[in-house]
């Protein structure tokens, strides 16, 4: 395998070099492993990845600091390079090298190119070939570094938090440990105990219960519900009066919010209504009894 180097991008936490590793389609093949030609799961291809070493100390015998990793999940890295703060305001500390991976199959990392996405390349896509990638990157990062490796925290949230969890679990010679935020490793049915799936309703339902009473008393709840408070925020998204955009200060932010405008941008609208359309006193009534 073979990194090449982009282009050095400046985002919020510090400078990082766009860089590429020739990576195997399908770690699991036997046709892969002995090098053989064929199909397409002997082949290889480009994944992104984002190295950040500003901060990454070198002891006087060569040995370096350690490794935050980011376990990529299914969006483009780059949002995750920007995102991921605790990475970046411990980096300093520890003088460590900040490395997010991209997932394959996600933003410019497709192992099949324009193939990547139909019925038959989808095949390659799993938790478990995502996690060999990152066991490979890292692998074919640290070796040419002077013993010992350097040390290799992973981190992720959500998805990626499982597969932070997993990768410890599944190459502890490679992972020293791992940093899993929000990861729902045991939201799977059929274990014993059974994974509450109703709790994450129950947390949203709390939230926005209390993000919808009205300030001026703290013991009775507003009268509006969270579809009414859709209503006053579409009102504000097409209307753009001046009381109404106060509720909402990013709103100058975008051009469908104008008065000239009578209705948002499809997407917008998509995205407004998923946002409204999670809270479960509006789509889940039957949670919204659980909470006093």
């Amino acid at each position: 395998q073979e990194a090449s180097e982009g282009s050095v991008r400046t985002f919020r936490g510090g400078n990082c070099t766009e860089k590429w590793f020739d990576q195997v389609v399908d770690h699991f093949s036997w046709k892969s492993a002995a090098g053989a030609q064929g199909g397409a799961e002997e082949g290889t291809w480009k994944q992104r990845y984002f190295f950040c070493d500003d901060h990454w100390s070198k002891a006087a015998n060569g040995v370096r600091g350690p490794i935050f990793f980011y376990c990529g999940n299914e969006a483009n890295v780059e949002g995750y390079v920007s995102a991921t703060g605790l990475m970046w305001e411990n980096a300093a500390e520890f003088g460590a090298l900040l490395v997010f991976a991209e997932h394959r199959y996600y933003g410019e990392s497709l192992p099949l190119g324009e193939a990547s996405h139909t019925p038959y390349g989808l095949r390659f896509l799993s938790h478990e070939q995502a996690l060999a990638d990152y066991a490979t990157l890292l692998r074919t990062l640290t070796l040419p570094l002077p013993a010992p490796s350097p040390r290799v925290i992973a981190f992720g949230g959500s998805y990626g938090g499982m597969l932070a969890a997993w990768f410890r679990f599944k190459y502890p010679h490679i992972i020293s440990g791992a940093i899993a935020a929000s990861a729902p490793v045991l939201a799977f049915e059929g274990l014993t105990p059974a994974y509450d799936f109703e709790s994450y309703w129950a947390t949203v339902t709390h939230a926005v219960s209390a993000s919808t009473h009205t300030p001026s008393s703290s013991s009775s709840p507003s009268s509006s519900s969270p579809s009414q408070s859709w209503q006053r925020a579409e009102g504000s998204f097409c209307e753009g009066t001046e009381a109404e955009a106060s509720l909402f200060p990013f709103s100058s932010s975008f051009p469908c919010f104008s008065s000239s405008s009578p209705t948002p941008s499809p997407l917008l609208h998509t995205l407004l209504c998923s946002a409204f359309s999670t809270c479960s006193p509006w789509c889940r009534p039957q949670f919204n009894q659980k909470i006093v």
